[in-house]
C-alpha cells in the first residue's frame, strides 16, 4: 500500500510539471481571454513556479523517505 507521503509528492510534482509546460489550447485561451475579457491565465513565472514545485515534492519525498526508514529501526 501506497505511503501517505507519495500521494503528496505526486500532487507536487505533477502540479509543477503542468505549469511548467503549455499546451496549445491554453495559448489560445490565453489570447481569447485576454483580448476579450481582460484575463490572463499564465504569466512569466509559471515555469520557474513549475520547477520550483518539482524540487520541493522531490526534496519532501526524499525526507519522508528518510524519517519513515529511521523510525522503522528504531521502532522494530
Amino acid at each position: 500500500m501506497p505511503k501517505f507521503y507519495n500521494k503528496i509528492t505526486w500532487t507536487v510534482v505533477i502540479g509543477g510539471m503542468a505549469l511548467t509546460s503549455t499546451s496549445m489550447i491554453e495559448k489560445i485561451l490565453d489570447v481569447l481571454l485576454e483580448k476579450n475579457l481582460n484575463i490572463k491565465l499564465t504569466d512569466e513565472k509559471d515555469g520557474i513556479i513549475g520547477v520550483a514545485l518539482v524540487v520541493i515534492g522531490l526534496t519532501y519525498h526524499l525526507l519522508a523517505q528518510k524519517i519513515n526508514g529511521l523510525s522503522s529501526r528504531l521502532c522494530g
